[in-house]
């Protein structure tokens, strides 16, 4: 007996699957998805790595105050600002019991801690100072607007930020920028407390950073 072969009827065009047409719209749409999306996800990059680099700098500070208070001596980072916005910064302990001083660095006779962090490896586009064009408030609890930032690092006259063995630390204050956003680091100098903040352009002042 012969077997007889039913004839399956013959496949419709982009049954089961995606037509060509269809595959080629969808990665259109993708990809002007990605296109949009570039810019917020490049400056969620460009936040990140400028608030990364205001946490290290702070991570060195309290490294040099717990310094201080565990060992008794001085201890603090000599901060070099360069004209262009280079900052650099390295760890010192006090060598002779009459606390961090320009000139006992220069001798050696205040020891390096740590190697020098210079700015431009740890976060690339990050500088000291400001983003300019625009006003900018004081940092609370002062009021009015800064008079303008040609000195970014204001920790005294040699820029050392020292803290010693009682809590107390030199007070000042500290302004990065990545031409976009800003961050600013204030050390009190009463108690060697830091507190880290971020320029918020939208409400135009400064929110305290988690």
């Amino acid at each position: 007996m012969r077997r007889r072969c039913r004839r399956l009827p013959p496949a419709r065009s982009g049954a089961g699957g995606w037509s060509l047409v269809e595959l080629s719209m969808g990665l259109a749409l993708a990809g002007l998805a990605l296109l949009m999306a570039l810019p917020a996800l490049s400056a969620v990059v460009r936040r990140t790595r400028l608030e990364s680099a205001t946490r290290s700098l702070a991570g060195s500070m309290v490294a040099a105050r717990w310094g201080a208070l565990t060992s008794g001596r001085a201890t603090g980072l000599r901060l070099d600002a360069g004209r262009s916005g280079g900052l650099d910064w390295t760890l010192f302990r006090d060598g002779n019991g009459n606390g961090l001083r320009s000139a006992d660095l220069a001798r050696g006779i205040d020891p390096v801690l740590r190697p020098t962090t210079r700015l431009s490896d740890l976060a690339p586009g990050v500088r000291a100072g400001d983003f300019g064009g625009e006003r900018i408030p004081r940092l609370p609890p002062q009021r009015g607007m800064l008079s303008g930032l040609d000195d970014p690092v204001k920790f005294g006259a040699g820029d050392l930020a020292s803290f010693s063995p009682l809590g107390s630390a030199t007070p000042g204050s500290l302004y990065l920028t990545d031409g976009m956003d800003m961050t600013a680091l204030v050390v009190n100098g009463q108690t060697g407390r830091l507190r880290l903040f971020r320029f918020d352009r939208a409400a135009a002042g400064w929110k305290e950073m988690d």
